[in-house]
C-alpha cells in the first residue's frame, strides 16, 4: 500500500512537472538553425503563440510549409515519442485523415533529442495544413456533427495501436480527476468552489468505480476548435485535427465527453452542439450502455478538470496568464449554466442522443 502511493505521487508530480517546469525562450533564428542542419529546410521561420510547447511555423524557398515543434523540456522523452508515433500509425493507417505528416530528419528519424539553449527537448517537424482554425469560424450543428465524426474517426483509426508510454499521467486526463482536490484551493469564491466540488463527489461516486470496466484506447483527448481546421469556403468541413499533446490511452467515453463539452454553447442552445458532436462521434464509434450512463457525469467531470487546471496555471503563470484564461469564463458561464438545469431531464437528453 505505501509503495503503491508513492508511486501515485511520482506519477502526479512528474505530470504537475509538465505543466510547470520553465522553459528556455527559443528564437526564430535558433528554430532556423534546427531546420537547416538536421531537415535540410531552409526558410522564412515565424513563431507561432502556444500555452505549454514552443512551435514555429517555417516556409521553405519552394513554398512548402512545415511547423517545427520544441517539446516542453517537463515532458518525458517517451511521451514525445509516443505522440510522433501515434500520427506516424494514422498517416499508416488511415492516410486520407486530415492530421499532419510527420518530417523524418536527414538521416531518418520522427524524433529528435537536442540540447536547446542548455534544456534537451524533443523536436518534431510536420507538415503544415492549411485551413481556418474551428475556434475563429461561424458555428453550425452540421459542422459540430462532423467534428464528432471525425473524432471517432480519429479513435477508429488508433483502435490497434499501443506505445510503452500510452499510460503516463495526464493531469487533463478525466480518469484522474482527483489528484486535483488539492488544485482547487486556487478557487476563493464559495459558490464557485462549491460548484466544483460537487462535479469532483460526483466523479468520485458515479464514474470511478467504473473506470477499470470501461473500453479504453489511445484517444486524441482535447478536440477543442483551437485544434480543428475548417474550410475557409464551407466551414462546416474539418480541414485537419492538429495537436496530440495530451493524447492519452484513457476510457473511450472520456474522449467523447472531452470533445462534446467543447462544443457547448450559452443560454438556450447550451447542449446543441454538444448533442451534435455526440451524434457525429457515434456514427462511427457506437457507445456502450455503461459509457452511455455516465456520459453526463463525464460532462460535468471535464467541465471540472478543464477549470481547475486552467484556473491553477495561471496562478502558476501570471506573465502567461491572459492566453490560459482566454477561455475560462465562458467554462465557467456553461458549467454553472449545467448544473442549474433539471438533472434527469438533462442526463435523459444526453443518454439519448448517445443511442440515436
Amino acid at each position: 500500500m505505501v509503495t503503491g502511493m508513492a508511486d501515485n505521487i511520482s506519477m502526479e508530480a512528474e505530470a504537475t512537472n509538465a505543466l510547470t517546469a520553465q522553459q528556455s525562450d527559443i528564437d526564430c533564428d535558433f528554430a532556423a538553425d534546427v531546420l537547416l542542419e538536421h531537415y535540410g529546410i531552409r526558410g522564412e521561420v515565424r513563431k507561432l503563440r502556444s500555452e505549454r510547447d514552443q512551435n514555429f511555423l517555417v516556409e521553405s524557398a519552394d513554398g512548402a510549409k512545415f511547423t517545427i515543434k520544441f517539446a516542453h523540456p517537463g515532458e518525458e522523452r517517451m511521451v514525445s515519442n509516443f505522440q510522433t508515433e501515434l500520427m506516424h500509425h494514422i498517416n499508416l493507417r488511415a492516410p486520407g485523415l486530415p492530421i499532419q505528416q510527420v518530417r523524418a530528419t536527414s538521416d531518418g528519424r520522427f524524433d529528435l533529442i537536442l540540447d536547446c539553449l542548455g534544456q534537451m527537448r524533443t523536436v518534431r517537424v510536420v507538415t503544415y495544413l492549411e485551413g481556418k482554425l474551428m475556434a475563429q469560424s461561424p458555428a453550425t450543428n452540421v459542422q459540430k456533427y462532423n467534428l464528432g465524426s471525425m473524432a471517432g474517426l480519429v479513435t477508429s483509426a488508433l483502435l490497434d495501436f499501443s506505445h510503452p508510454a500510452q499510460d503516463h499521467v495526464l493531469l487533463w486526463d478525466a480518469q484522474h480527476a482527483s489528484s486535483l482536490r488539492e488544485y482547487m484551493k486556487v478557487i476563493v469564491a464559495p459558490a464557485r468552489r462549491a460548484m466544483l466540488e460537487f462535479c469532483l463527489d460526483n466523479f468520485e461516486s458515479r464514474v470511478k468505480p467504473l473506470l477499470p470496466s470501461l473500453r479504453k484506447s489511445v484517444v486524441h483527448n482535447d478536440m477543442n476548435g483551437d485544434n480543428v481546421l475548417v474550410d475557409p469556403q464551407n466551414t462546416d468541413e474539418i480541414a485537419a485535427i492538429l495537436d496530440f499533446g495530451d493524447a492519452v490511452c484513457t476510457a473511450i467515453a472520456i474522449d467523447v465527453a472531452v470533445g462534446a463539452t467543447y462544443q457547448m454553447g450559452t443560454g438556450e442552445r447550451l447542449l446543441d452542439g454538444a448533442l451534435a458532436y455526440l451524434r457525429g462521434y457515434i456514427a462511427q464509434v457506437p457507445l456502450q450502455e455503461e459509457e452511455i450512463n455516465i456520459m453526463f457525469d463525464l460532462f460535468l467531470t471535464r467541465m471540472f478538470v478543464r477549470i481547475v487546471i486552467t484556473e491553477w496555471r495561471a496562478r502558476q503563470f501570471p506573465d502567461n496568464r491572459e492566453y490560459i484564461l482566454r477561455n475560462t469564463a465562458t467554462s465557467w458561464a456553461q458549467l454553472e449554466q449545467l448544473l442549474s438545469l433539471p438533472f434527469e431531464e438533462t442526463r435523459s437528453l444526453i443518454e439519448s442522443a448517445c443511442k440515436e
